[in-house]
């Protein structure tokens, strides 16, 4: 996002990008266009990124039992950024690591 973007995005404190919502556990980015272009779901557009508010965005989605709370999707998204820069482990790490967990 350009400098100009961040300008504009700052107007809009409760919102939230559709790449952000994703970043944060929300459904997938092809799910949430099809919302907003279906009507289901409100949005702005800021260029070419859809804005979204996160209230509504939390509405929508929990009406249909998909949505879950805001801490519940920091807390994933937390998790995920926390998974994804953890060393890889080798084959012997796995198998023993395996083994210690079936007891």
């Amino acid at each position: 996002m350009g400098v100009t973007s961040n300008r504009a995005m700052s107007a809009y404190r409760d919102s939230i990008t559709i790449s952000q919502a994703v970043g944060e556990g929300y459904p997938s980015r092809s799910t949430l266009i099809r919302r907003v272009k279906s009507g289901e779901l409100s949005a702005r557009r800021i260029g070419r990124v859809y804005v979204l508010e996160r209230e509504e965005l939390t509405r929508c989605l929990r009406s249909d039992g998909l949505g879950e709370s805001d801490e519940d999707a920091r807390t994933r998204a937390i998790t995920k950024q926390i998974a994804a820069s953890a060393p890889r482990l080798s084959p012997e790490r796995k198998a023993g690591l395996s083994a210690l967990l079936q007891g």
